[in-house]
């Protein structure tokens, strides 16, 4: 069975990955699902650490459309894969680096963890000559009441030495809830 959703991205510019990290717990042993989404990025300057302004606003507006597969392995475990096609310009386009993710939940109690590795190669015009890997782990819980669903996640994101860029390693809390629309 196969199915198609739309998801939500964040896209962070300064060649750092897209990180669409999606906060759903696992799938169904077995199942297989699909996700497409697609992004638009306003940059209106660039800044140091002090706010101070270091560059004027983009010319264009980064648009992204990132695939995600997702494949259920074993009953609260799934695993994932995707990669995004980002155009930042008219002239300059291609895929972000790949992000492999192994996710686990108990089934009893909604809570897990997950792994997640960013590979280092994409295009040269997105990612940079010398594209940089990560490494991520972290936990994460969901709850489903009759309409309404919860979804949470914290974690460390270690990203390794890139020429172009200074290391910058992340802490992510996400929170989401949701009102589910069932028809009859």
């Amino acid at each position: 069975m196969f199915k198609w959703s739309l998801i939500g991205v964040s896209f962070v510019l300064a060649f750092q990955s897209i990180q669409a990290f999606d906060a759903y717990l696992p799938i169904k042993e077995r199942e297989f699902q699909i996700n497409l989404g697609v992004t638009r990025t306003t940059v209106n300057g660039f800044y140091d650490d002090n706010g101070d302004e270091q560059g004027p606003a983009l010319d264009y507006q980064p648009i992204g459309f990132p695939v995600q597969g997702k494949f259920g392995l074993l009953p609260g475990v799934d695993v994932e894969l995707e990669a995004a096609f980002v155009q930042k310009s008219s002239e300059e386009a291609g895929f972000d680096r790949p992000i492999l993710t192994l996710k686990y939940a108990h089934p009893s109690y909604n809570a897990g963890g997950f792994i997640n590795a960013t590979l280092p190669f994409g295009f040269e015009d997105i990612v940079s000559k010398d594209p940089n890997a990560s490494l991520g782990a972290g936990a994460l819980y969901g709850k489903d009441w009759i309409s309404w669903s919860l979804l949470t996640n914290a974690s460390y994101t270690f990203n390794f030495e890139d020429a172009n860029l200074s290391k910058k390693d992340s802490i992510n809390f996400f929170v989401r809830g949701e009102y589910v629309i069932r028809h009859p």
